[in-house]
């Protein structure tokens, strides 16, 4: 039986929406290598749900079910769990979230939420348990050549910020956006030695380094730097204002 399709609270796939997405890539720090007319077409020709799978450096997830949705959604491992992506549902009927990858990020895990339901993603066979016994996907992103790192990644009013140095250190960003505190964005280690964190930011101009063996850190990957309220040097970036900000 095809799904019931629910407008009110399923958002549909729209040009709108399409060349919104197309300016916000646009304005960010570090461009995308995807074209927005690949992601576009993929996107909309889906028919069905099926395997999680990369267009450029975007990952695609679909989901549908024989019974009546109204909404999914879905939350990362290395934003804490604290965002929730939000699909859209194309043409077809097909839920479909397309989400940028985060810079150097080999694997991603992730869960779906299905009408309030946690689950794990049933078009994904890859399936770990987490350490509190909870499952959750995963989808390997493995190398990634087409993209160098240059921190930090901004897009879409959050930036990604990677850090490389001691596996197994305990590692946090500080900056004017969490007050400098070393306590309050700890980053998460993706792979021995490479450290990955994603925050909300507001346009402008911001400073930030990395907390690391006890002390501040500049950012080898950025050749911007700033003071900070203590009048030490530490790295910077602007993020672009738009006409919605």
């Amino acid at each position: 039986m095809k799904p019931k399709r629910t407008p009110s609270r399923a958002r549909r796939i729209s040009l709108a929406r399409r060349l919104a997405l197309i300016l916000l890539v646009g304005s960010a720090a570090v461009a995308s290598a995807t074209s927005p007319t690949a992601i576009d077409v993929a996107v909309r020709t889906i028919r069905t749900m099926q395997a999680p799978r990369l267009v450029g450096d975007t990952l695609v997830l679909t989901y549908r079910s024989r019974d009546p949705v109204r909404f999914v959604g879905a939350r990362f491992s290395h934003e804490r769990w604290a965002v929730l992506h939000a699909y859209a549902v194309n043409e077809h009927g097909v839920f479909v979230l397309d989400y940028p990858l985060p810079t150097g990020a080999p694997r991603l895990s992730y869960r779906i939420v299905v009408d309030g339901l946690v689950m794990k993603d049933p078009s994904n066979p890859l399936v770990e348990t987490d350490d509190r016994g909870v499952e959750v996907s995963v989808f390997e992103v493995g190398t990634e050549p087409w993209r160098s790192v240059a921190n930090p990644e901004v897009k879409a009013g959050r930036a990604t910020f990677v850090y490389t140095g001691t596996p197994g250190a305990r590692v946090s960003l500080v900056g004017d956006f969490n007050e400098w505190d070393p306590f309050a964005e700890l980053m998460t280690e993706v792979r021995p030695g490479q450290f990955v964190t994603t925050v909300e930011i507001r346009p402008g101009r911001h400073y930030y380094a990395f907390f690391a063996g006890g002390r501040k850190v500049l950012d080898d990957k950025n050749s911007e730097t700033g003071v900070d309220p203590d009048g030490r040097r530490v790295s910077s970036f602007t993020v672009p204002y738009t006409p919605a900000d």
